[in-house]
């Protein structure tokens, strides 16, 4: 009997064996800190702690460009990152970076985000544009939280070799304005076919820690002046009586037998005057006024073939009235305006496109209307009939 039982236990030891009761030597664990976060500049740190065995070693994967860290270790350890490169976005950015033993049995990822540098939804939007010969106007849209913006022109051959931030940078040392404006004009241009680069960007509640705006996205928009054509231009004449502004308008020679459709814009008064200036330095902004009014009230109700005899009541010494036509082979807008202006107080009058030197007597409209609304209330698009224009 104890011979049996001391068998039986003995075959009871040998079967435990057999089983595997016996647990197997622990596997290799890995585990970093989940995330981390840095800010958008250039040299931004934080550190990420990475657990595993004393004596394991680790490798890490993953890494972009825009940042710098330790790439292997060994044992229990706290990773440095760095960022190498300024996030100039409103977005923030992320990476993975995979942490991995050396054998490859256990892995542990990391996300790590850059913030970006400029200010979340300060987008501005740049919609329809006319240009002409002389320049251009197009239209802006701003975000719901902008409070106000910068502006620069540039020629394209200026900036060719420059960075976005180099552009932001410089963009930053013009004027700002403390308010939005719904559209925006050229300064002086007088080389056709020239390239501007036109850059804006607007900042809202935001504030930087010495306590200025801070800026959204820069928005650019390349524009290339065409030559001048003059077959579209209208010829105009200007008579007038105590109570009548009259204007003759005429096609002329081979140039304005290619005339077509026109558009007749007038105005009287300090408004006359103001538009006259502008008129000199940039002449888009009179055809964006007739394109506006012309979407407005319908493309077909706004325009007469030419020649046309047209009058106005006279409530002003001055006067200003400008025409835009088509080119009725390429069905195209001229590049030029024609027009006529007389101020009866100074004795002046002007009938043909000139560029003054006038870059000390800019007019900034923009800052009387600051939206193209308000803009085109002193716009009067003439209706033609066969015998006289009606406002």
């Amino acid at each position: 009997m104890i011979t049996l039982i001391c068998v039986g236990n003995m075959l009871v030891a040998c079967g435990g064996d057999d089983n595997g009761d016996t647990p197997p030597p622990p596997a290799t664990k890995i585990v970093v800190s989940p995330t981390a976060e840095l800010l958008g500049n250039v040299s931004s740190t934080t550190t990420v702690s990475v657990s595993i065995q004393s004596d394991e070693m680790w490798t890490i994967s993953g890494v972009p460009e825009w940042l710098s860290l330790n790439r292997s270790g060994v044992g229990p350890s706290s990773v440095l990152i760095t960022a190498t490169q300024e996030n100039f976005s409103d977005t923030e950015r992320e990476a993975e970076l995979v942490f991995s033993t050396s054998d490859g049995s256990s892995t542990a990822t990391c996300k790590v985000s850059q913030k970006g540098v400029l200010a979340k939804n300060c987008r501005v939007n740049l919609g329809e544009t006319t240009v002409m010969w002389d320049g251009f106007v197009t239209d802006l849209g701003f975000d719901a939280n902008c409070k106000g913006y910068r502006e620069a022109f540039f020629t394209a051959r200026a900036v060719d070799d420059m960075t976005e931030r180099d552009i932001y940078n410089m963009l930053m040392e013009k004027t700002e304005y403390s308010k939005k404006a719904d559209y925006t004009f050229s300064p002086i241009v007088t080389e056709e076919g020239l390239e501007i680069v036109y850059c804006v960007a607007a900042y809202g509640s935001e504030a930087n820690t010495d306590g200025s705006h801070k800026y959204g996205p820069m928005t650019m928009k390349h524009i290339k002046l065409p030559m001048k054509t003059p077959e579209s231009t209208m010829y105009l004449n200007l008579s007038y009586t105590s109570s009548t502004w009259s204007v003759n308008a005429l096609r002329e020679g081979r140039y304005g037998q290619k005339c077509d459709e026109y558009y007749y814009a007038a105005w009287e008064g300090e408004a006359a005057s103001e538009f006259h200036s502008l008129t000199i330095m940039n002449s888009a902004l009179i055809a964006h006024a007739i394109k506006k009014e012309i979407a407005k009230d319908g493309y077909t109700s706004n325009y007469k073939y030419g020649p046309q005899k047209m009058s106005w009541s006279r409530n002003s010494n001055t006067f200003f009235c400008a025409t835009w036509g088509k080119n009725k082979d390429t069905k195209e807008f001229s590049t030029l305006l024609g027009y006529v202006y007389k101020n009866m107080s100074s004795n002046s009058y002007n009938g043909t496109i000139m560029k003054s030197d006038l870059k000390d007597k800019t007019i900034d409209l923009r800052e009387k209307y600051p939206l193209m609304k308000d803009l085109l209330k002193q716009v009067s698009v003439t209706v033609m009939t066969d015998k006289n224009a009606i406002k």
